[in-house]
């Protein structure tokens, strides 16, 4: 998908749909770097925030495993 593409919501936010298991997504181990190790204190929220988003932002598909992810 290209960036121009990608919808954006009021608030600046991307939407998106996870269309995996979000625990098979790569580098989300990095993300959890992020929040644990980050001096700047503005991106621990959105980064936390993009976390939970892998979790509840799930494409139709996933839904019958929705419980087990969530």
């Amino acid at each position: 998908m290209k960036n121009e593409d990608v919808k954006v919501k009021d608030d600046g936010e991307p939407t998106f749909k996870i269309v995996i298991n979000p625990s098979q997504l790569d580098c989300s181990e990095l993300i959890w770097t992020v929040v644990l190790n980050s001096e700047v204190e503005d991106v621990i929220p959105k980064a936390i925030g993009f976390l939970i988003k892998t979790h509840i932002c799930l494409d139709e598909g996933l839904h019958d495993e929705a419980p087990i992810i969530i």
